[in-house]
């Protein structure tokens, strides 16, 4: 569950920094799935985490990312953009329709366990 949290985030950090309001319904799935799974997580992990440290850590990962680009000519934000290791992960899940998308989020969902890193997806 962890890994795929850490997959989503970097996913939604991607699309809002190189693909920002490209495709809104998958920028909503993703902001959905992730509001699920931090519900999960906070549910369920042994170690107590709240709702706000997780928006925190989610926050962070998007200035991260942000401030690889910010102030890069298009050109070279561009070429960022293409060479970010989530960018294949990115394509792969916009590639998958939104009920594939929904089902495999609620099968990941579907047993009550502490979210680890593995297995992951």
């Amino acid at each position: 569950m962890q890994c795929s949290w850490e997959i989503y985030v970097g996913v939604r950090a991607y699309t809002e920094v190189c693909q920002p309001s490209e495709d809104q319904a998958f920028e909503a799935d993703l902001d959905d799935a992730i509001a699920r799974m931090n519900e999960f997580i906070v549910e369920n992990s042994i170690v107590p985490v709240t709702k706000s440290e997780l928006q925190d850590a989610i926050r962070q990962r998007k200035q991260h990312v942000g401030d690889v680009v910010r102030g890069q000519s298009d050109d070279d934000r561009r070429k960022l953009c293409e060479a970010n290791p989530i960018r294949p992960m990115s394509i792969a899940l916009r590639s998958a329709s939104h009920d594939l998308r929904v089902s495999t989020l609620n099968t990941l969902l579907s047993v009550k366990r502490p979210p680890v890193k593995n297995p992951c997806l």
